[in-house]
């Protein structure tokens, strides 16, 4: 009985010691399993921001790599405009600059290597950028273009002397020849000259009744111009009867408030007598010694200078409700002759012009100015012959059009100056300047044979009605900003 006694007693010390042990390996294990769990949790808070240190590394990575594609692209896409190439390396490349160029401020401009270059935009981003009074305007113009005749479009296409419109010489007053030949041929404008004022009421009353009939029944303003520059010329200031300020040489001005305020001084004094358009302001700058048709008409050699002075006197005549036409491209500085005497050179390529003349010019497209006027300039390093650059669709269409973006109104200077008349028939300098890209042909020597040359074009197929359509287009919506019509 004790035996069985002492037994039970050290079977139970040996459960009790199994216990004590089973329950010191359950803690134990217990514990380990806590502080493996610690670990493993902090190594995965240690996994997961190591791996997220690398994305954003990697983020960052792919974002500097995408800045410097961009970079890369953006240079490519101006070394193509500049140099003229018309492809890419890689159809990656041309995706890469489309994105680019879409990205950039601008209807139509964009920036070259000096970042002065000009490319176009979609037609849907140019929508989504009108105005509503925009929308109307071109809904308007529309409309107009459905339903005007192709003979319509063409004298739409040209600004005449008085002399021209009526067919008589010296036209001083606008009364029932006036009113005849515009009911006949409604011009987009006329340009007046000194021999055309008499005083200032009689001119006051010309320019009135000539836009009076112009306007009769719903019809077309006209532009009615003039060239008003300031200094020596000055059709209105340096007339004997006018009584209006009068400047010195333009080359004279010295700072970009003081050629705001000759253009806003002009602009004033245009508006008052019926003017709506003035042919300034000549944004040439002056890079050939040799140069005299514009030495002291232009603000200088400093293309820099020329470009801010240009744009303060443009702003001083719009801001009296005068149209500017900024002259002479691709630059009557750079020349030694004188187109209204002869061929005028230019000796240059096309990236010289782009870094000097063609400067104050390119930010005239930027700020959307209202008129180009092309002279009657050869560049045969760019043409490859003696092509006046208003003849040239390489000139107006290929570089000035298209390379560097304008879509505004492109004039030709004026075509009887002997540069063209010696050169070529009415007939042929005419069409040429239509399909070269000119909306506007500036006082042909001979109005009716200049119309009818264009007319006889379309009537065979050679211009199309849509060329037409082109330039009626501009030259309405240009209209239709400032005219009350």
């Amino acid at each position: 009985m004790q035996q069985n006694t002492k037994k039970e007693d050290v079977h139970k010390k040996n459960v009790g010691r199994y216990l004590i042990i089973i329950l010191v390996e359950v803690l134990a294990v217990g514990i380990a399993l806590l502080f493996l769990g610690q670990y493993k949790d902090q190594n995965t808070r240690k996994q997961m921001l190591f791996h997220g240190t690398l994305g954003n590394l990697a983020a960052q990575s792919l974002d500097e790599m995408s800045v410097a594609v961009s970079t890369a692209s953006a240079a490519k896409s101006a070394e193509e405009l500049e140099t003229g190439e018309k492809k890419s390396n890689s159809k990656q490349a041309e995706e890469e600059t489309e994105d680019t160029e879409k990205e950039r401020a601008g209807e139509s401009t964009s920036t070259a290597e000096d970042g002065k270059q000009a490319t176009d935009t979609s037609s849907s981003d140019q929508e989504e950028k009108l105005t509503k009074e925009e929308k109307k305007q071109r809904k308007e113009v529309e409309d107009l273009l459905k339903n005007m005749t192709i003979e319509e479009k063409i004298c739409q296409m040209f600004i005449v002397s008085p002399e021209e419109l009526t067919n008589y010489f010296n036209v001083t007053v606008a009364k029932a020849n006036t009113k005849r030949a515009i009911n006949q041929y409604h011009v987009g404008g006329v340009v007046y000259f000194a021999s055309n004022i008499k005083s200032e009421s009689q001119l006051k009353k010309l320019l009135k009744n000539t836009q009076t009939y112009a306007t009769q029944d719903g019809g077309i303003p006209m532009f009615l111009g003039v060239d008003e520059e300031g200094g020596e010329v000055a059709r209105l200031a340096n007339h004997k009867n006018i009584s209006v300020q009068q400047f010195s040489y333009l080359s004279n001005v010295s700072s970009t408030e003081e050629a705001y305020s000759i253009g806003n001084t002009i602009g004033t004094y245009l508006n008052e007598f019926g003017f709506n358009l003035n042919f300034a302001p000549d944004a040439d700058v002056l890079t050939n010694k040799k140069n005299t048709v514009v030495k002291n008409r232009s603000f200088g050699s400093d293309a820099t200078t020329v470009t801010d002075y240009a744009k303060a006197y443009t702003e001083g005549l719009q801001d009296e409700g005068i149209y500017a036409t900024y002259k002479h491209f691709p630059g009557h500085g750079a020349t030694k002759e004188d187109s209204h005497k002869e061929f005028a050179y230019i000796d240059k390529t096309y990236e010289e012009l782009l870094e000097n003349e063609w400067v104050p010019f390119l930010d005239a497209i930027e700020k959307k100015m209202d008129m180009i006027m092309v002279g009657h300039i050869c560049v045969p390093k760019i043409v490859g012959h003696d092509t006046p650059s208003s003849l040239s669709k390489v000139m107006v269409t290929d570089i000035l059009r298209e390379k560097l973006g304008y879509d505004g109104v492109i004039i030709t200077d004026a075509m009887n100056m002997a540069a063209i008349s010696n050169n070529y028939s009415i007939e042929e300098s005419t069409v040429a300047a239509v399909v070269a890209g000119c909306d506007i042909i500036l006082m042909p020597a001979d109005f009716r044979k200049a119309y009818k040359a264009i007319l006889k074009e379309v009537k065979a197929g050679e211009i199309t009605e849509e060329r037409l359509d082109e330039s009626v287009r501009r030259i309405l919506l240009l209209k239709k900003q400032r005219l009350d019509w």
